[in-house]
């Protein structure tokens, strides 16, 4: 091979590598920046708030939403905080009595997906109800007991949390 022909190659070669396939929209070339920054790892300690900070699942039925709902529009808050949470739960909560009764499914208990937040928040306002009667007592008791398994990954997720800022710090 002569030097010319090897240096036409090279050409070749390099012109290959230098253009790239440009999107073309309206008939006009767009440029496309290479973000050349290093990607930045996400520490376990982010993590672990994006996951404290997410949704979990809770199973409920549609009865267990609107028992939860009316419980919700009878307790007592105090302030403008705990108003707030109140709001916010009962609108989450008719939002998946709605997407329930569209499925028209009813009696079974469905994987329901809440942000920690408004789980967090039945739960403080399950605790301040009150009530009279074995019935009563029966029924709070169970709708507590599916919210726990929720509520202790929550608090184990916490418990990590405080354990990673503490070494962070040492």
């Amino acid at each position: 091979m002569s030097e010319e022909t090897v240096s036409q190659e090279e050409i070749l070669t390099q012109e290959l590598t230098v253009d790239e396939v440009q999107p073309i929209v309206n008939g006009e070339t767009i440029e496309s920046e290479v973000n050349s920054e290093p990607v930045e790892e996400v520490s376990e300690l982010d993590q672990l708030i994006a996951k404290r900070m997410g949704n979990f699942t809770v199973s409920l039925s549609l009865s267990d939403l609107k028992y939860l709902r009316n419980k919700l529009n009878d307790v007592t808050w105090t302030g403008p905080n705990e108003a707030y949470l109140q709001i916010m739960a009962v609108v989450a909560i008719n939002n998946e009595i709605r997407n329930i009764v569209d499925l028209k499914d009813a009696s079974n208990r469905h994987n329901i997906s809440f942000p920690s937040t408004t789980i967090e928040s039945i739960n403080f306002f399950l605790s301040r109800v009150s009530g009279k009667g074995e019935e009563g007592a029966h029924r709070l008791f169970a709708i507590s007991m599916l919210l726990r398994p929720v509520m202790e990954e929550i608090k184990n997720i916490d418990a990590t949390i405080t354990a990673a800022r503490n070494s962070e710090d040492s």
